[in-house]
């Protein structure tokens, strides 16, 4: 166990501007998810699957969600919190999460079975072949404990463990080089933790925790780094590097906003900030990061937040997908954001 007290690098590094390059719009919606050979968008309650290589239309399927009428109705489910939160592939269908639900769906698009979530909405929901976890979250004043949840088939869920003296779980993350899952948790010092969950699912060992500094949301596993942003109001945020070696923290790059997002990319792994209310972190944007082989930290993008008020229409957020591998393309959609839900696509030299 090691508790996050120092930094290894230069407190001021920023991160480096992007080449040329550019988003490039693909289509309206939420993406959630994408692989080598496809990714996932929803609209309203419709959720369509795309061709990675062309982009062209290859499934769709609807969720029995409230969220009907795109896109005139999309404001009000920004302020109810309502809508498709995630969708993947699953078996020979789909698993989505909606509302405050978990829908199983045939490859038809048919429903198979629905299940209350634990907790309002799950930031992540953690797929390692038929196994799917997620973990607790809601806001959690009085700080019970809080579950994470497993599934073998998609459609009965149990209680997997309950973690105490932690507001809820952010994520729970598989990591395929160390063979057992991240489990992240938030918000106060003592609560913002990051453990490693065996792949049995029997044995759970503390990694980072004790400080904002190990508040975090998105862990993207690489052989030889835990790649992570933090998430605070608090402090400045930045990117940072665990080394699995030497067990050593390095700082990489200062960033706008707290880290929400973060995938595998074509070029190194991917993370994006929101745009959240914060004394410290006032810049008014979302921006998208990439951070190479080398550790290298470039931004690629940057979108100003909407005039939507935050409590209302929710933070600006750049949001990646669940991503299996590294896809061949640099995708990402925009949310309370100018433009609002969109899908796009990160080229260099465009």
């Amino acid at each position: 166990m090691q508790p996050l007290r120092s930094i290894e690098a230069d407190p001021r590094v920023m991160a480096a501007p992007a080449p040329e390059g550019g988003p490039v719009r693909l289509t309206s919606g939420h993406l959630h998810y994408a692989d080598q050979a496809r990714y996932l968008v929803s609209r309203g309650g419709e959720v369509a699957a795309y061709a990675m290589a062309d982009d062209a239309l290859l499934n769709r399927f609807e969720v029995p969600s409230s969220t009907r009428g795109w896109p005139w109705v999309e404001l009000a489910n920004r302020v109810i919190r309502r809508g498709v939160h995630h969708a993947l592939p699953y078996r020979d269908g789909w698993l989505a999460c909606f509302d405050r639900s978990l829908g199983l769906f045939d490859a038809a698009g048919g429903l198979r079975a629905m299940s209350p979530l634990v907790g309002k909405r799950p930031l992540r929901i953690c797929r390692r072949g038929e196994l799917l976890l997620y973990g607790e979250y809601q806001s959690n004043p009085e700080r019970r404990p809080v579950r994470v949840m497993v599934s073998s088939d998609g459609e009965r869920w149990e209680e997997l463990l309950r973690l105490g003296g932690v507001r809820h779980v952010h994520s729970v993350i598989w990591d395929p080089f160390d063979e057992g899952y991240l489990i992240c948790t938030g918000d106060d010092d003592h609560e913002c933790r990051i453990y490693r969950l065996s792949a049995d699912l029997k044995d759970l060992e503390l990694l980072l925790w004790g400080s904002q500094e190990a508040r975090a949301i998105a862990v993207v596993p690489t052989a030889t780094h835990l790649l992570f942003g933090t998430d605070t109001p608090l402090e400045t945020n930045r990117l940072r590097a665990w080394d699995r070696r030497t067990g050593r923290i390095e700082e990489l790059a200062e960033v706008d906003g707290s880290v929400f997002w973060g995938c595998d990319g074509p070029r190194g792994a991917l993370f994006s900030t929101a745009c959240e209310p914060s004394t410290v972190n006032t810049a008014r944007q979302a921006s998208l990061y990439q951070v190479d082989a080398a550790l290298n930290v470039t931004r690629l993008a940057t979108f100003a937040k909407d005039p939507v008020p935050m409590k209302l229409g929710q933070y600006g957020q750049l949001r990646l997908p669940f991503t299996e591998g590294a896809p061949p393309r640099v995708l990402f959609s925009t949310f309370a954001v100018r433009p609002h839900a969109h899908v796009h696509e990160h080229r260099p030299g465009v």
